[in-house]
């Protein structure tokens, strides 16, 4: 894990980066989704808890995730919603519908649910051929979202499949913050 704190000037925000370790993300048959769970079980167990710990954080919990990162973001966004406030999923990696409809009964099942979800894809390269996964996850927000559930789909013109890595990352980020601001001033509390 590498843990990178702000400079002089920046908002208060930690990341932390799992290394991949091969087949550690991957979602898809049975073998693959046991290992995705022993990966987010660690993330719940030790991976937040230690930031909660050492860095005092609490809430503003991101869940980012790029290509097959997408593709576990999603993952872990269908198993344990409730561990993040928002989702960024970036130029996810190839199809499963069941992931889909595992988002979708999650999203039915969980009519209390407050989170932020942003999703985006480029317009370039092999992105088109992520369009309809793309698509699809839309889809599944547009009708299965609860109130709660605040979402944004970006499809970022002249981007290709590595451009959507720091591009989508920094939409999401500040479209998280704006909803949440906007929440602050229509609320008065989050």
């Amino acid at each position: 894990m590498t843990i990178s704190t702000p400079h002089e000037g920046q908002h208060d925000i930690i990341l932390a980066s799992l290394d991949y370790v091969d087949g550690s993300v991957e979602v898809g048959d049975e073998q693959a989704n046991e290992n995705a769970n022993k990966t987010l079980a660690h993330i719940e167990d030790v991976v937040i808890p230690f930031l909660r710990e050492k860095y005092r954080v609490d809430g503003n919990v991101i869940f980012a995730g790029w290509s097959r990162f997408g593709r576990f973001a999603t993952h872990a966004l269908a198993r344990k919603p409730e561990l993040f406030d928002a989702a960024i999923i970036r130029s996810s990696a190839p199809d499963d519908s069941d992931l889909h409809d595992r988002v979708r009964e999650m999203l039915e099942n969980k009519p209390q649910l407050e989170l932020f979800v942003y999703h985006s894809i480029g317009t370039e390269g092999n992105e088109a051929d992520r369009r309809p996964i793309f698509e699809r996850f839309k889809q599944v927000l547009q009708g299965a979202a609860p109130n709660g559930v605040r979402w944004q789909s970006e499809v970022i013109d002249a981007a290709d499949h590595v451009d959507t890595f720091k591009l989508g990352l920094r939409s999401g980020l500040s479209a998280y913050f704006e909803a949440s601001e906007q929440l602050l001033d229509h609320d008065g509390e989050p």
